[in-house]
């Protein structure tokens, strides 16, 4: 059973729905980015093989600012690992980047925006990096 309590930002929606995710691993995922992107199209666009057909994902991705190939995140949402890695801590953790610098806040919240003691942004480029590789 998932309880919510202690809410900063006021009661949540009526008929809101919650549910627990657990973030896929990012383990090996340098090995995907290796794959040529020709590589990936070709499978996609073969005949399907038991009823399975799959479909490339084009993104934007603001990390290098251009519409690539998605090859991360559960529904491959995101073009690169740097993207994968600036998103999550975006939004599943709340912190910003050099990627996305600002903070993600609520349109209800009146202190989230002024709270980022640790810096703006508050992940460095130089700590992106080093969780990126």
């Amino acid at each position: 059973m998932l309880t919510i309590a202690d809410l900063g930002c006021g009661p949540l929606g009526e008929g809101i729905r919650a549910g627990v995710r657990l973030a896929p691993a990012l383990i090996g995922l340098g090995l995907l980015e290796a794959v040529p992107e020709d590589a990936i199209l070709a499978l996609a666009a073969r005949e399907p093989v038991d009823g399975i057909r799959g479909k490339a994902n084009r993104v934007w991705d603001e990390s290098q600012h251009m519409t690539v190939l998605g090859r991360f995140g559960l529904k491959a949402n995101h073009g690169s690992i740097r993207e994968q890695v600036a998103i999550a801590f975006f939004n599943d953790i709340g912190l910003s980047t050099p990627v996305y610098p600002e903070q993600n806040c609520p349109p209800v919240s009146d202190t989230c925006s002024v709270q980022m003691v640790a810096g703006k942004p508050e992940i460095t480029r130089l700590r992106l990096d080093a969780t990126e590789l």
